[in-house]
């Protein structure tokens, strides 16, 4: 009966697209699978998880070691040891899917009891009302009150099958206040289970909770995240929870770095950079200047990159450095992420790589190294299709006379290399017309004003000369005064060409 209910789950996994535009048929006593719609189907898998559970009293006394041989073992035999278990977290795995019918009762089953939270004995005595009770999740609850009755004098299997119940519960109650009823249900088991190595379980799932709600917190709650983890780790640290918890531990004392800059910043004045940092109090710097070659060597690593992991880094951390400085940063040490602004010393024309690091070394193990690229120039430019117009940073005067070199891919479209497609020169107004390339969809534009250039690392896209060339069309958009309108109302609209 198992078996029978999981071939049809799977049969309705593979075909749920089909059920879509099904309805129920009404009394429906048809035997051929095919033609069932999806409540009928759901009603069968059912009944067959119900079958299969039917002679509770022997498959509680039943063993599970003559059936190994069809049997994946886990490590939880200990815990689940008889084939009521085995059968009854089969049927769970259906019922907890919430996996329904398309269309749900008017008297669909919610979850509003605060019995779900109550202690284990009190929840598997209690009797939950339910006007629809074909719902899984009310089937769902059924099994878990016979799972804890079953295991009711086996202190292990208890508290594996309360923890089950009490993360579902939290799952699908609809209470208002279910996360404090699923905290303090919690802190009821490990008041329970306190000292036990098993209780390293349900403080994994207590810090956790703490976990999922700390990025978005003061802080406190991670701090209370990690303080359980030590402990855990210090109580039972091979401990399936004790694993856990010391993996939320790094997790929390993990240090991460990232520096967000301006593209283009303008020369001989100072300017900033945002640092998102966490586990961290102080940062080091380095200013470095960079060029094309160099650029091309990096692109280059970065597409050898299988087996030469520290190849990009290794190059990025041996350019030698215009400025090294160190900058504080507020660590209130609650282990989340924050966020500053520092000041960065004005620089001359060019493009520039600032580095910043943890470790005053820029040691490339155990530390968080952050990089942003940045251009230096008084160059600026706006664009309408194939019209560009260069324009002073600062003053928003046009720029006439510099330089515009057009680059294409070298190859087959290849972002990777560039060769001059044309060479251009703006007009007093700073405007220049670019010609695109039959067949190539990408050009990259490099400025010149003397000293001063730029040649950012973005790609123009254009689709064949004809769609470039083509004259604008007019087009007109109209508008409603409001998108409902009542019966005999007048009908208020405008139009934009």
């Amino acid at each position: 009966q198992s078996l029978k209910a999981e071939m049809l789950y799977r049969y309705y996994q593979q075909y749920r697209y089909k059920f879509y535009s099904r309805t129920a048929v009404v009394n429906d006593e048809s035997t051929d699978i095919t033609a069932w719609g999806a409540e009928r189907l759901h009603r069968e898998i059912t009944a067959a998880y119900e079958a299969s559970l039917s002679q509770k009293t022997l498959l509680e006394k039943t063993g599970l070691d003559e059936f190994d041989p069809v049997i994946v073992k886990g490590n939880a035999r200990a815990l689940r040891s008889t084939l009521y278990d085995l059968l009854a977290h089969r049927a769970l795995e259906y019922f907890k899917s919430g996996d329904a019918a398309l269309t749900n009762p008017t008297n669909q089953f919610e979850l509003t009891d605060p019995a779900a939270f109550a202690p284990a004995a009190a929840f598997a005595a209690h009797r939950f009302a339910a006007a629809d009770t074909a719902s899984l999740q009310y089937h769902a609850l059924l099994v878990l009150q016979e799972l804890l009755r079953l295991h009711k004098n086996n202190k292990a299997a208890l508290l594996d099958a309360d923890l089950e119940r009490i993360t579902y519960m939290r799952q699908v109650a609809v209470m208002e206040d279910k996360d404090s009823l699923y905290l303090a249900a919690l802190n009821s088991l490990a008041l329970a289970y306190a000292g036990s190595p098993e209780v390293t379980g349900i403080m994994e799932q207590q810090a956790a909770f703490y976990l999922q709600k700390g990025p978005g917190s003061s802080g406190g709650d991670m701090k209370k995240a990690k303080a359980i983890c030590e402990e855990a780790v210090k109580l039972a640290q091979g401990s399936a929870g004790g694993v856990v918890c010391a993996q939320m531990l790094d997790q929390i004392t993990d240090k991460s770095l990232e520096l967000v800059t301006e593209k283009v910043n303008v020369p001989l004045l100072p300017f900033r950079t945002l640092v998102r940092y966490r586990n961290i109090h102080k940062i080091f710097l380095r200013v470095v200047k960079i060029d094309e070659p160099f650029l091309e060597s990096l692109r280059k690593a970065q597409r050898n990159y299988a087996g030469r992991e520290n190849t990009y880094w290794k190059l990025i951390l041996a350019r030698p450095a215009l400025k090294t400085w160190e900058q504080p940063l507020p660590d209130p040490e609650d282990y989340t992420i924050h966020k500053a602004e520092i000041k960065i010393d004005a620089l001359p024309v060019g493009q520039y790589m600032l580095l910043s690091s943890a470790d005053p070394a820029f040691s490339m193990k155990n530390n968080p190294i952050a990089m942003q690229m940045a251009w230096v120039s008084g160059i600026s430019y706006i664009d309408s299709n194939t019209d560009y117009y260069a324009l002073d940073r600062t003053t928003g005067k046009p720029l006439a006379g510099i330089q515009v070199d057009v680059m294409k891919p070298a190859g087959n479209n290849d972002a990777n290399s560039w060769s001059l497609q044309q060479s251009l020169v703006t007009r007093k107004d700073g405007s220049v017309k670019i010609t695109p390339v039959k067949n190539i969809n990408q050009l990259r534009l490099h400025w010149k004003n003397g000293q001063d250039e730029l040649y950012i690392d973005e790609y123009k896209y254009y689709y064949g000369t004809k769609e470039a060339d083509a004259p604008p069309s007019a087009q007109t958009f109209l508008f409603a005064d409001r998108s409902i309108y009542r019966p005999g109302q007048l009908v208020y609209f405008k139009g934009i060409g």
